[in-house]
């Protein structure tokens, strides 16, 4: 374990912790403007290409985030990897990696002919067939997303110490719930351990008072007592906000 550490370059080290955090957050962007649409009344098939064009370019940032940290895998069977001071992927960051990859090129497919079918003026059976194309692309885009959704639950006991992925769980608490349902306390139990919950709110709201945040930490210590309004420290922290107002 030292030696591999000593392996990865200091930049990488340094930027670990926020590119896991963009990468699942931006994972998860794409996946809301989706699964939003595809919650509305509309058909799925009739998502606009401009959402298509979002989710593509959300896609591309995650994929080149990934890269940007974890060497690529040049022979999948042989595990054989790029020769550069980056990290290693495990088995599931790089089903990750593949999950990410495949969706972003059908949701560039599915693009492509969502652009077709509001652009031309085409034959009956052209048009019938660019549509069907289409919604079997939309259906695949969302198997995978479900896919991945599935990986990332197994891959976040191994990021459960990665303070800024926690943040982001924790500030994005409502648009999460949407996606995981009931499976999002699962996500807190991870982070939580063998802790309380309050204690990884205090650490996250630390975090952030030490970076010089204060009011993200004060959002935090709010939604905190929605959910323990005798927390002593964190009244005490919302009333020296307030009195530092006056």
């Amino acid at each position: 374990m030292a030696d591999e550490k000593a392996q990865i370059s200091p930049y990488v080290q340094n930027i670990r912790d926020w590119k896991i955090r963009e990468i699942i957050s931006g994972y998860f962007d794409a996946l809301l403007i989706f699964k939003n649409y595809k919650r509305s009344k509309s058909k799925v098939a009739n998502i606009p290409f401009s959402s298509l064009r979002k989710i593509c370019d959300t896609l591309w940032d995650v994929k080149e985030n990934f890269h940007l940290i974890f060497k690529r895998v040049l022979n999948p069977k042989k595990k054989i990897f790029e020769q550069c001071d980056k990290l290693t992927p495990n088995d599931l960051e790089i089903e990750l990696m593949n999950n990410i990859g495949i969706l972003f090129h059908r949701v560039l497919i599915a693009r492509e002919f969502k652009y077709f079918i509001d652009s031309y003026d085409v034959d009956e059976d052209g048009y019938e067939e660019a549509k069907r194309s289409l919604e079997i692309n939309l259906l695949k885009i969302d198997v995978l997303f479900d896919q991945g959704i599935n990986i990332i639950l197994k891959i976040l006991e191994k990021y459960q110490n990665n303070i800024l992925l926690l943040t982001y769980f924790l500030e994005n608490m409502a648009a999460l719930k949407t996606i995981f349902k009931s499976q999002f306390e699962t996500i807190i139990s991870i982070f939580v351990a063998d802790r309380k919950i309050e204690d990884i709110y205090v650490a996250a709201t630390n975090y952030y008072r030490e970076c010089g945040w204060e009011d993200r930490a004060k959002d935090l210590y709010k939604q905190m007592l929605k959910y323990m309004p005798r927390h002593k420290e964190a009244i005490q922290i919302i009333i020296k906000t307030r009195h530092k107002k006056r």
